[in-house]
């Protein structure tokens, strides 16, 4: 993979294309920070939350609606996963050719000049719909090399709650998110290591929240009254 020739040609792609905005840039660039990482793998996988850091996009629908519309103009081929402990997979398309390519395809066609916009995308996608499974983002993006990933578990529960704090999350959750992944030797479903458990934490808070509402629709307080009176008081 020659990615000095690849970002070349994004480049040229992208002055031409109108259509893009900022985001669709940022996006762009943050998955081929990834590609790279993955020593520019056909396909692989990635994680929403991540991508959203390195593209410092902050708002959902723009990712969603940015990474679609990417994938809708040939940029890269974007495959959803609806498994929250399954990563969605990616397919970049190449924007360059070597030059054993241009040459063998002017020998062949009558000298017709190779298309600078070379992409696999039905290639990709028939290969997706035939494969059955898909593993698990951390298990399937191996680097070359095959080094494991060192998961990032915390020191203690003080470390816990001052990272709740610069959230503004309650401290209780903190306490509450420490002792049941230590409980269970920072494991998801029992089997799979917790790789990060400040991206894990945060989904924990959104399930919090999710039941705090749940709660609060079940049991309402219309009256707003104390639920403990004390009635030696004088009315």
């Amino acid at each position: 993979m020659n990615y000095i020739k690849h970002l070349n040609g994004v480049f040229e792609r992208f002055n031409e294309d109108q259509r893009l905005n900022p985001s669709h840039v940022s996006i762009y660039y943050a998955l081929f920070q990834y590609w790279n990482v993955f020593r520019f793998r056909k396909q692989f996988f990635v994680q929403r939350e991540e991508i959203m850091q390195a593209s410092k996009v902050g708002s959902l629908s723009t990712y969603h609606k940015c990474i679609r519309e990417l994938s809708e103009w040939n940029y890269i081929l974007y495959m959803p996963s609806k498994n929250p402990l399954k990563g969605s997979q990616v397919k970049m398309s190449i924007f360059w050719t070597c030059d054993e390519q241009v040459e063998d395809e002017q020998s062949t066609s009558g000298g017709q000049q190779l298309n600078k916009f070379e992409t696999f995308l039905e290639q990709v996608a028939e290969e997706y719909v035939k494969s059955g499974e898909r593993a698990l983002v951390y298990k399937t993006n191996n680097i070359k090399d095959n080094k494991p990933i060192k998961p990032l578990w915390p020191k203690s529960e003080f470390e816990v709650v001052e990272f709740f704090k610069t959230r503004s999350w309650p401290e209780t959750e903190a306490s509450k998110f420490y002792h049941h992944y230590e409980a269970v030797g920072w494991k998801i479903g029992g089997n799979q290591d917790v790789v990060n458990w400040k991206t894990l934490s945060q989904r924990w808070m959104k399930k919090a929240e999710e039941i705090q509402k749940q709660q609060k629709l079940k049991d309402p307080d219309h009256l707003k009254i104390q639920n403990y009176k004390n009635y030696g008081e004088p009315l």
